[in-house]
């Protein structure tokens, strides 16, 4: 029973933190290029000029992490990306790990 009114209260939730994560992208990392998603539960975020698969290894010591681009390309590309998961983390988890994804990018 209410599936209806489960399924509003998620979409509700995940966009909160969608706004969330956008509006932690802008002020933390105001370099990085995104679209929001229009479905899905990811941002692919590129940052110019930084290899993800060497800031995924740094990101570990400030306790964040992401799946960069190169994972999901057939041809090796999308070194410069990362997806960022929204929808299993709370707001304020959401908005703590860009901000610790930022300090990584700045170490």
């Amino acid at each position: 029973g209410d599936l209806e009114k489960n399924i509003a209260l998620l979409k509700e939730i995940y966009a909160s933190r969608l706004n969330v994560m956008d509006k932690a992208l802008k002020e933390f990392l105001p370099l990085a290029e995104y679209t929001l998603p229009q479905g899905g539960f990811f941002f692919w975020v590129r940052i110019p000029g930084q290899d993800t698969a060497a800031l995924r290894k740094k990101a570990k010591n400030f306790k964040v992490d992401f799946r960069q681009g190169v994972l999901f390309s057939a041809e090796k590309g999308l070194q410069e990306y990362m997806r960022l998961c929204f929808a299993f983390y709370k707001e304020d988890e959401i908005r703590e790990g860009v901000q610790r994804l930022a300090t990584c990018t700045l170490d």
